[in-house]
Parts: C-alpha cells; structure tokens; sequence
C-alpha cells in the first residue's frame, strides 16, 4: 500500500455576478481569462466548450429533438476551468448563483489529496482531471472528500 501524500491547502470562494442577458457574454466577463474549458449541464443536454481568445465554442449532447443551450433560462449548472482557477454556476430559485475558486493564501482550509485523471473519455475531447480537497469531520476525527475542482481536458 503506497502513502498518500496531503498537502493543506486554501480554497478562495469569491461570489460573482452573471448579468446581462447574453450568457456566453457574461461568462466570459466573469472569467476575465482568454482561455479555458466549460462544462454544463442544461435542461436540454449537456454541454461542453472551449475558450479560446476570449471565444467561447460549444459542443452539446443533448437528447433527440431536444436542443442544449446556453442561456440563462436554461443552464442547470457549469464549471468554466483551467489549472488555476475555476468559476462555478448553478440554478437557485432567483436565476443563477456564481462563485470563483482558486486556492490562495488564505480562505477555507482543506488537505489537498490527490490529483486524478478519470479514464473516462469525454466525447472526443480527452479525460477530465481534478483535484480532490479533504476535510476532517470535527465529531468523528474522519477525513472526507470535501471539495473537487476540475483543472484540465488531456488528450
């Protein structure tokens, strides 16, 4: 059995606003990056994209006769990543709630357990690989897997 090597880790919440009415627009503003990987899922479908140069190009696997957009009316949640960061929306019952993270100097405390590539292939896109945050629960003593965050397509 090989040891599990954990580092302590701060991961940085920053809530953010998707405002406008063009969702591809919104994002883009939000994420204040060129580059970077998008996954969704709406009520249509699922969606994956790339950002490249500021432009957001989409692939969608939606159901027979159902169409997977991107819109604000439509988007159940989506992850929007690269390396360094990621900026997370979701459905609440007002419209959509965004966060930002980033592991930073300070801000919620975790152990930093692995990174992983799941062997799943993604479409044609590649394998999803994420880093998994650690928690200790305060009545039992026992770590448990608290956070993920997506950080890269690979081939």
């Amino acid at each position: 059995m090989s040891k599990v090597h954990l580092e302590n880790r701060y991961l940085q919440f920053e809530p953010t606003e998707l405002t406008g009415a063009d969702l591809r627009a919104a994002l883009t503003t939000a994420w204040q990056r060129p580059t970077g990987w998008l996954f969704g899922q709406t009520f249509g479908g699922v969606i994956w994209g790339r950002l490249r140069d500021g432009e957001l190009d989409l692939t969608t696997n939606a159901s027979i006769g159902v169409a997977a957009l991107l819109r604000h009316d439509t988007l159940l949640n989506l992850r929007l990543f690269d390396a360094e960061r990621e900026l997370r929306a979701w459905r609440v019952d007002a419209g959509l709630e965004a966060r930002l993270v980033s592991e930073g100097a300070a801000g919620e405390e975790y152990a930093a357990w692995q990174e992983q590539s799941y062997g799943l292939r993604l479409s044609e896109l590649g394998r999803l690989r994420a880093r998994h945050y650690l928690a200790m629960e305060s009545e039992t003593g026992l770590l448990r897997v608290a956070e993920h965050r997506l950080l890269a397509l690979e081939p």
